[in-house]
């Protein structure tokens, strides 16, 4: 991100804004209070409040009332994968003991 995506312009004076004196996290990203899945991992049922991705401002520098759209992009990239079925082996100590789970 360059430094002028950390900004958010006024369309008339150009005055500029930090996102955060214009989004609040919560409004913006939604908050969720309960999230069902089913055993594949799919959203099955989402309660909360939804993302709100559209503020007005009223700009301090001249008075105008502006909209700010948000476009939120996520990436996702494996960092390390897990096998469930491989046995777990804790070492509680590196030269006494090996617990192995059946």
């Amino acid at each position: 991100m360059n430094n002028m995506n950390k900004f958010i312009e006024c369309p008339n004076c150009k005055c500029q804004y930090a996102i955060q004196e214009i989004y609040h996290p919560d409004y913006l990203l939604g908050r969720p209070n309960n999230i069902i899945r089913n055993e594949d991992g799919q959203v099955e049922l989402f309660q909360g409040t939804e993302q709100d991705l559209v503020e007005e401002y009223t700009c301090d520098k001249c008075n105008t009332t502006f909209r700010v759209k948000a476009d939120i992009k996520f990436e996702t990239e494996i960092l390390s994968t897990k096998s469930y079925e491989d046995t777990y082996v804790s070492k509680i100590y590196k030269d006494r003991i090996n617990l192995v789970e059946n």
